[in-house]
């Protein structure tokens, strides 16, 4: 991932975008979901200690995705 997906303002000219339609509950819960998964990987990365051999990858994209679509979900209030 070459930019923060919270900020578009670092999208070169010309790249293309994607849209995902959502109902705002189905956004809703998804965050909600988002959320979970990131709280459990908090706990175990604790757990871990300085072994991260066998952490997940990713994590720091599903926080800015919870973070793209809580903007989103505020913008239909």
């Amino acid at each position: 991932m070459s930019r923060p997906l919270t900020d578009p303002d670092f999208a070169e000219v010309g790249d293309p975008v994607v849209e995902l339609r959502l109902l705002k509950s189905e956004a809703d819960e998804l965050s909600w979901a988002l959320s979970d998964l990131l709280c459990w990987h908090r706990g175990y990365a604790a757990a871990m200690g300085d072994n991260t051999e066998n952490a997940p990858m990713g994590v720091g994209q599903l926080r800015e995705l919870r973070i793209a679509l809580n903007k989103a979900i505020r913008g239909t209030e």
